[in-house]
């Protein structure tokens, strides 16, 4: 899964506004990633595998070990974002995230998201 970093809830102009921040994948989903998108390399197959065990894993968890247990019903390749090391995250509505980066003195990488 991917991880929830935080959240912020506050009130402008009498309307809420809510963000939640979660850590950044730095490769993007894993159809971009086959696609081939902003000139990738074709990703060997061990990469493959250890992807979509990844994905395997974290939907297993959404079904067996969470408590309640969580049926995804949106399991598709923009719904699976890859970090640095191309470890596999499952992710909802990520579509919509937008990745940003703190300067490099915090090494600090999240996505936002308004809800």
């Amino acid at each position: 899964m991917v991880p929830l970093l935080g959240y912020c809830s506050e009130i402008q102009s009498r309307q809420l506004e809510r963000l939640l921040v979660f850590e950044c994948m730095s490769n993007g989903n894993l159809r971009d990633c086959l696609d081939l998108k902003q000139g990738r390399k074709p990703m060997d197959w061990q990469t493959r595998v250890s992807i979509a065990l990844g994905a395997a894993r974290g939907v297993e968890y959404l079904h067996e070990a969470a408590a309640p247990r969580i049926l995804h019903r949106d399991i598709k390749s923009t719904n699976i974002l890859l970090d640095d090391k191309f470890r596999a995250k499952v992710g909802d509505s990520v579509s919509d995230l937008k990745c940003l980066s703190l300067n490099a003195a915090t090494h600090a990488d999240f996505f936002w998201l308004r809800v």
